[in-house]
Parts: C-alpha cells; sequence; structure tokens
C-alpha cells in the first residue's frame, strides 16, 4: 500500500491482499508479461470505497495506457500514474504498455557498446539458435532502430523459453537475419558449450561497424 491507496510496482499473474487505509482490498493480476505489455488487474475490495491506485510506468516504455469501465488514461514514462475513483468488487483495469525497442549505450566503461532491449529485457545472440555466425565479435544490429520479429519457428524441443526474436542484422559487414533471446534466458541446458552474447557496436566520425559481445 502507498499513503491513502495502493501502489502496482511489479507486473506479474497472481493475488495479493493489502490493508489500505479504506480497508482491505484484494487485486487479481493476468498477464503474459514481459512476453508482451498487457496487464489486466480486477480489484475485490471489502466494501465499496474510493482509494486512490498508483501505477508504475516503466521508464523504458513510450506508450502507456490504463482503461476502466468508464475512463482512460495515459501515464508518464518513469513516474506514477494514478487512478482515484471508487472501487467495487469485480471492477477492473486493463493496462497496455509498448514492449519498446531500443539500444542501450555502454557508458563510460564501454562507450562503443550498446545493448538491444526489448520491454524490460536485455537481448542477447545464443550460439545454439545461431548455429552460422562463426565469430559473434563480427555480428550485431544493422540500425541503431533495430526491430524485432517473432522466431517461434526457432524454438527449440529443449529451449526453456517462450521468448525468440529475429532481427536484421550485419555479419562481418553483411546483412544477415539473427535470432535473439532473453539474455536470462539464454545458453541451451543440452548444450553445455553454448554461448551468449549481448550486442556492441563500434562507431567513428565517417563510419559505422556494428559488433556483438560481452562487455570485457
Amino acid at each position: 500500500s502507498r499513503g491513502k491507496g495502493v501502489a502496482i510496482l511489479l507486473y506479474a499473474p497472481g493475488r495479493v491482499t493489502l490493508q489500505a487505509e479504506a480497508g482491505r482490498v484484494t487485486i487479481e493480476s493476468k498477464t503474459s508479461y514481459p512476453l508482451d505489455g498487457t496487464v489486466e488487474l480486477t480489484m475485490r475490495p471489502e466494501h465499496p470505497t474510493r482509494f486512490p491506485l498508483y501505477l508504475r510506468v516503466p521508464a523504458w516504455t513510450r506508450q502507456y495506457r490504463a482503461t476502466t469501465s468508464d475512463s482512460r488514461y495515459t501515464g508518464i514514462p518513469g513516474q506514477f500514474l494514478t487512478i482515484d475513483r471508487r472501487w467495487g468488487a469485480g471492477d477492473t483495469v486493463r493496462i497496455e504498455m509498448d514492449m519498446t525497442v531500443q539500444l542501450l549505450p555502454g557508458g563510460p566503461s564501454y562507450p562503443y557498446s550498446v545493448a538491444v532491449q526489448r520491454g524490460p529485457q536485455l537481448l542477447a545472440l545464443e550460439q545454439t539458435l545461431n548455429p552460422g555466425v562463426q565469430d559473434f565479435q563480427a555480428a550485431g544490429p544493422s540500425t541503431i532502430q533495430p526491430k524485432l520479429a517473432p522466431a517461434h519457428d526457432q524454438i527449440r524441443a529443449d529451449w526453456s523459453g517462450k521468448q525468440v526474436y529475429r532481427m536484421q542484422a550485419l555479419v562481418a559487414g553483411k546483412p544477415r537475419e539473427l535470432i535473439l533471446v532473453p539474455f536470462a534466458r539464454g545458453s541451451s541446458p543440452s548444450s553445455p558449450r553454448s554461448r551468449t552474447r549481448a550486442f556492441k557496436f563500434r562507431t567513428s566520425t565517417s563510419t559505422t561497424s556494428r559488433r556483438s559481445g560481452a562487455p570485457r
């Protein structure tokens, strides 16, 4: 709880009961996040009452919207969205956030490096899903605004995750499609020698070349 209301900080499926100033409130959450950015919250207060619901808007999203039965709200990235209304048992809030794809700079330690991020997840190359790429150091994004497409046909039988994406890239300066997975899901359990790498790319005043590899 937060002040007189209830705050949602993390998005995951489940059910929780909280003690707010207005009384006990049970919230049910249905979502496939971070597979997608849709979350449905069902409010079940002990009795109909008014209190503010605070929704954390991730800093990485370009668009965040929340809809109730009678209103629509737009959140500001990096802030809380407040829905202050009278809640009854069964009232719902539908959240839709864009799973924005972006490149994150490596900072002072890795000034020529970036990571590919989708929503809250860092993506990476995984060797077993890119068998034709012999040198990970020669592979990377072909643009500073990469686009991803689902690659469900690339999911292996021994792969534990459901998220696999295609990205147009360059390998040794030649166009190629690469398969990316969340970094936390990297490495095939049946291939102990499999490698997972985040991306980096190098720039200069006249040319731009891309590379991949975990920071060293």
